[in-house]
């Protein structure tokens, strides 16, 4: 199941999400530092708070488009915000990744 579930998520090479996944794959250095920033954002910030969300955010969100801009994924911040997708760049291929497993796992039965 696993295997099948693997290859119906499989995206094109040039796929941002693909470009960012190897980046973590072939350079263990950006994932560690990634997971390092983003485990003292939590550590210091509630996302839970509202009052600390505005921070957590933009923390986030810088962070992740510094470790796509090291992948290879020339990308900005769009602003953070509580109620948006900040990334805007990225929305639509995220949005298909999700329509296509869920055509997926209902088309399978699952």
């Amino acid at each position: 199941m696993s295997d099948i579930l693997e290859e119906a998520l499989k995206l094109p090479e040039l796929n941002p999400f693909q470009i960012l996944k190897n980046g973590f794959s072939n350079n263990a250095g950006l994932r560690d530092d990634l997971e390092t920033v983003m485990r003292t954002i939590v550590e210091r910030h509630n996302p839970s708070d509202r009052a600390e969300r505005f921070v957590y955010g933009g923390a986030c969100e810088w962070a992740m488009a510094t470790a796509c801009w090291v992948a290879g994924i020339h990308v900005f911040p769009a602003g953070h915000s509580q109620n948006g997708f900040d990334l805007t760049e990225y929305k639509d291929g995220l949005l298909g990744v999700q329509k296509g497993f869920l055509v997926w796992r209902f088309g399978n039965g699952c």
